[in-house]
């Protein structure tokens, strides 16, 4: 049901109309949002030296991420992020052993993801909602057979 109220929110006086608490359902996105940052960063924090400028260096590749798998979809954000983890690392090795690019480089390969995405394909290569819905509805279907 949550979920439900916050795609409605989107439309807040419609959302209203509906009975829908919007100031609840903005809370709790909000409540989510920091939670999961917070165990994002105690996650990352053994691996990372924590500094106030960490942030920001993390942001061009978050928003890369984000744009590669489409800011609508959830489950083109989880892909987009495994694609990005695997053509940087690999990308950057292969760079550095043929053309021995220094691994200081590493940040254009977001930057470039981010500008290839959007000229190919602006709205990102995730899955529209009804794309994933009807998926689900067909994936419980055989599931139920």
């Amino acid at each position: 049901m949550i979920g439900k109220s916050m795609r409605a929110i989107s439309s807040q006086a419609l959302a209203q109309l509906s009975g829908i608490n919007t100031e609840r359902a903005i809370n709790v996105m909000w409540i989510l949002a920091g939670g999961l940052a917070g165990v994002g960063g105690s996650m990352l924090s053994p691996y990372v030296t924590v500094t106030p400028a960490l942030g920001f260096n993390l942001l061009l590749e978050i928003f890369a991420v984000v744009i590669f798998g489409g800011l609508t979809s959830f489950i083109g954000t989880i892909l987009g992020s495994l694609i990005m983890g695997f053509a940087e690392n690999s990308l950057m090795d292969f760079l550095n052993i043929y053309f021995s690019v220094p691994y200081t480089y590493t940040p254009l390969i977001p930057f470039s993801l981010i500008i290839i995405v959007l000229l190919i394909k602006p709205t990102g290569f995730g899955l529209s909602y009804s794309v994933s819905r009807a998926l689900k509805q067909r994936l419980i279907r055989t599931q139920s057979r």
